[in-house]
């Protein structure tokens, strides 16, 4: 990543960029491959995700992980 300290907002701006750069590529994925891409998402965190993102705060784990972990849910 080319981004100093990660940030939520900076996130969110990702995850919009890639979800209109993968429906593009989905668009086109059968017709190029002939099979189906499957499910291709990325999910925003919910409360839920939130939740298991601060209990991780007691441990070890860098806070732009954190961050990552309180802002996007899956990939």
């Amino acid at each position: 990543m080319t981004t100093p300290d990660l940030s939520a907002d900076w996130l969110t701006t990702w995850q919009h960029e890639i979800t209109a750069m993968l429906q593009q590529t989905l668009a086109r994925f059968e017709t190029a491959y002939g099979y189906p891409p499957g499910d291709n998402d990325v999910l925003v965190a919910d409360d839920q995700s939130r939740a298991t993102a601060a209990r991780l705060e007691d441990a070890t784990v860098p806070a732009d992980l954190l961050t990552f972990y309180s802002s996007i849910a899956e990939l």
